[in-house]
């Protein structure tokens, strides 16, 4: 199963086993969250997925019990405040609705540099973080501790071009 977010035009819907949402066709699109979820696992998904165009939500029921993942494609750094107050407040929303016996996962972009700071954020930032944090890697740290959830990949050691999604050309990182 993954997860995707682009910024392109998209209409909300579901085509065999690809569940995306955008916004409607008579609107202007910007952004698009989706699930391509593999055929075999189609019987464990809940009915319904709803969503935004920043954050889809999906259920599975599994044998340990029920999974609830998140799709995101957060704004950029370019955003304006507005724009991000919204999607971390909903996103805060939605985490908040959830059991917290289920497990969540989130899936997809969050645009944000979280950096290498685990003295500063021990609670959800492991020791194997990268570079500096950004303005919207602070929101998503304290968007975490709050919600108790962490980084996972900065827990774990691994190659460097495994680390990050992208890079930025000026600082590599």
């Amino acid at each position: 199963m993954g997860a995707v977010g682009q910024s392109y035009s998209a209409r909300s819907g579901q085509v065999g086993s690809c569940h995306c949402q955008g916004k409607s066709s008579n609107e202007p699109h910007q952004h698009r969250v989706g699930f391509a979820v593999r055929n075999s696992l189609l019987n464990t998904l809940e009915q319904g997925c709803n969503g935004s165009e920043r954050l889809l939500i999906l259920h599975l029921s599994t044998i340990t019990g029920p999974v609830t993942l998140i799709s995101v494609y957060a704004p950029t750094l370019s955003a304006t405040p507005d724009t991000k107050d919204n999607f971390y407040n909903k996103l805060a929303t939605t985490i908040s609705s959830i059991p917290r016996k289920e497990q969540l996962v989130f899936l997809g972009d969050f645009n944000t540099r979280v950096g290498a700071g685990h003295d500063s954020w021990p609670l959800c930032l492991g020791q194997f973080g990268v570079g500096k944090m950004n303005n919207n890697g602070q929101r998503l740290l304290k968007l975490c501790t709050y919600h108790n959830l962490c980084i996972v990949n900065s827990f774990f050691k691994t190659k460097s071009q495994h680390k990050v999604s992208g890079r930025h050309p000026c600082s590599k990182h």
